[in-house]
């Protein structure tokens, strides 16, 4: 048994959704009239129903205990909006057997329909016309609220958008309270560092070193450290990465050279940002003072 949804729907579907049938055919407008006991698979659902190699047109599969003929498999539509994972049948069939449900004018409901515009600058228009005709077709007065939604797929891109960019925020803050934190113990480090090797600096300076060659060494060491890090958190985020997509077929993930480079340079910058302080300290350090530390 597979738990997959049942949609009732027209013979016009596949084509306002701009599905491809790759094995026998859709739903047809005889198929509507006669109630017929057909059904269209979506991919997800020819996978979960027959094996690999098995073809599934006229043969017969049970949905709450109605036999029904496939007569067709869609093409796999990925993402996340569970067309594959859907069981397509005559909207008359549906309504007759699975959804009998009356309005109370005795008509029998519908939940979504879908429309096609012949051209991009005509949504406005339609969206228009479609609220129109449904006010009329539902009696709704000029004062009162609609009892329908309408949303264009611009609209629906636009929420969509709307979420990733919050996340984008929400990821962004995160990461840059991780660098600040990794920074400061950059910053500790290299200060122990520079506590520790005082009298190696002052013997360094006594021999001729100057604070300019003092900075840039703990400059370079504050960079190297950060830049190894950097290259540690590559390589777990491209092993993560590999395993979301191992573990999730419909979730993609690429990592990009840009990427990368991008990672590998914020991390440098986060180390000489921070590895600033420990370097000028060392650099400003007497080198009397510092061959007597202990």
């Amino acid at each position: 048994d597979e738990n997959l949804t049942v949609s009732g729907t027209t013979s016009q579907y596949a084509v306002l959704r701009n599905m491809e049938v790759v094995l026998g055919g859709f739903l047809t407008q005889a198929d509507l009239d006669d109630e017929s006991k057909v059904a269209v698979l979506g991919w997800g659902a020819y996978s979960d129903l027959f094996e690999e190699d098995e073809f599934p047109v006229g043969q017969t599969i049970t949905i709450d205990d109605v036999r029904f003929e496939v007569v067709g498999v869609l093409e796999e539509q990925g993402g996340f909006t569970g067309d594959d994972d859907t069981v397509y049948v005559p909207l008359t069939t549906a309504q007759a057997r699975f959804f009998p449900q009356r309005t109370l004018s005795g008509e029998r409901p519908v939940a979504a329909i879908y429309a096609s515009v012949v051209d991009e600058s005509q949504v406005g228009a339609a969206i228009s016309q479609i609220e129109r005709t449904l006010r009329e077709r539902h009696d709704i007065g000029p004062d009162d609220v609609d009892d329908f939604q309408i949303m264009s797929q611009q609209a629906i891109l636009d929420i969509v958008s709307q979420i990733t960019g919050i996340m984008t925020i929400f990821l962004g803050a995160i990461a840059g309270i991780s660098l600040l934190v990794g920074g400061i113990g950059i910053m500790n480090i290299m200060l122990v560092s520079v506590t520790e090797r005082t009298r190696e600096v002052g013997i360094r300076k006594a021999v001729g070193a100057t604070k300019r060659d003092i900075l840039l060494q703990f400059l370079l060491e504050a960079i190297v450290l950060s830049f190894t890090g950097g290259l540690l958190g590559i390589a777990l985020g491209m092993g993560g990465a590999t395993l979301i997509s191992g573990l999730t077929p419909d979730l993609v993930t690429k990592v990009t050279l840009g990427t990368v480079s991008l990672a590998a340079g914020v991390a440098s910058a986060v180390g000489l940002v921070f590895g600033v302080y420990p370097a000028l300290r060392a650099a400003n350090l007497r080198p009397i003072e510092a061959l007597r530390y202990e």
